[in-house]
Parts: C-alpha cells; sequence; structure tokens
C-alpha cells in the first residue's frame, strides 16, 4: 500500500492530497513554495520541480531520469537535488527559476548543509546531530 502526502494548511484548517508520483518535497525557506521530485515510472522520467504548497501553479524546473532523488531547499536561490551515498552520491544544486545547474562536490554539499538556512530545517524537523 502507498502512502499518500499531503499538504496540510493549518490557517484554514484543511488539506490537499498531494500527486503519488511526488517522491521528496522541500519547502522553500520563506514557506511559500515547495521544490519536489516528481517521478513517472512508466515512462521512467522525472523532474525537479516547483509549485505553490497545494500543488498549484507547478513549474517543472529540470528534466531527469535518475531515480531516487531527495530534494532540499536549504537557502533562497538554491535548490539541491542528490541521490545515492558514499562514492555512488551525485549532487546538485539549481537556481528556483531553473538556471545555473552546477554539479556538487561533496565538500560543496556539505558546506551548503552547515548553511544556516538547512540548520534550520534540521532544527524544525526534530533532528538532533
Amino acid at each position: 500500500m502507498k502512502s499518500k502526502k499531503y499538504y496540510f494548511n493549518l490557517a484554514k484548517n484543511s488539506r490537499t492530497a498531494l500527486a503519488q508520483n511526488i517522491k521528496s518535497a522541500a519547502f522553500s525557506p520563506d514557506g511559500e513554495k515547495i521544490a519536489y521530485y516528481f517521478y513517472d515510472g512508466r515512462l521512467a522520467e522525472g523532474n525537479i520541480s516547483i509549485s505553490n504548497p497545494d500543488g498549484s501553479g507547478f513549474e517543472n524546473i529540470f528534466k531527469t531520469r535518475i531515480q531516487g532523488l531527495r530534494v532540499l531547499w536549504p537557502e533562497n536561490g538554491i535548490i539541491i537535488f542528490y541521490s545515492g551515498a558514499g562514492e555512488n552520491q551525485s549532487a546538485f544544486s539549481i537556481s528556483p527559476e531553473g538556471k545555473n545547474l552546477k554539479r556538487l562536490t561533496g565538500e560543496e554539499l556539505i558546506t551548503r548543509l552547515e548553511s544556516d538556512g538547512a540548520k534550520k530545517i534540521i532544527q524544525n524537523a526534530g533532528i538532533s546531530a
């Protein structure tokens, strides 16, 4: 059984079901948008996309065939997506407008994840280092 993903709007006391093909999502630092990895297994293709938190107004910013990506939005202007672990890990950054795609080295990824924005994400998720 697949688990469903929802966007909960506490101010309006409502919830919106998100597409089942959304595999990983992250809020923008201001909470106004989400970046997500949408993967269609039937077509073996996916997208990194941004939208409003309820899924409306989506825009595909990067097309990919890589499976199992994770998405982070640690600071304004930078979305990070990565796959794998250890020696097989690949990480990239891209702007929310779909520009400035850059492959990140392990050191660059760690630097981005140690930014103040990323630390807030980790703290808000209740993860302790």
